[in-house]
């Protein structure tokens, strides 16, 4: 008995090396290019649902704030969707959702995850400059022109 077992746990050990020398890794980016067709149509979805048009509720006071933090979503670059990158950022009111597109530990099931946060101001990527500027720098223009402390900063 011993010798078949032994036999036994060595031709398992054979197999899991055999096994792990088919394994791969992959990363979470890869992952996604992969499966971008699903992950977008699961996006498109939920965009297209009444869930994307009503947004949840912003922390309490986050408008009276003297300190504004104010977000502006850039479009995709032509390189990033010759890559294979898509859109994963949904604007709504104040509110930016990031749509985390990813597989759980078989590597094989998709789920995506909506990540909400709010902001004092949120523009899309079709904003105008001018839009932006009314409503997030004129108001700190308008204080330092009064003689009081103003500051604008971005990147």
């Amino acid at each position: 008995r011993r010798a078949a077992s032994s036999s036994l746990s060595s031709r398992r050990a054979a197999e899991e090396d055999d096994e792990e020398e088919t394994r791969q890794m992959f990363d979470k980016r890869l992952l996604r290019r992969r499966n971008r067709d699903a992950f977008e149509q699961h996006i498109a979805s939920w965009r297209a649902s009444g869930v994307a048009a009503t947004p949840s509720a912003p922390s309490s006071g986050l408008n009276e704030s003297v300190v504004r933090v104010c977000v502006r979503k850039r479009p995709l670059f032509c390189k990033e969707d010759d890559a294979g990158e898509f859109d994963v950022v949904s604007m709504r009111h104040r509110e930016v959702i990031v749509h985390n597109c990813l597989t759980k530990a078989d590597l094989k099931t998709l789920f995506v995850s909506h990540m909400h946060f709010h902001f004092s101001e949120a523009f899309d990527e079709d904003a105008l400059d001018d839009d932006v500027y009314t409503r997030c720098a004129a108001p700190a223009v308008a204080r330092a022109l009064a003689g009081s402390p103003a500051m604008i900063f971005m990147f």
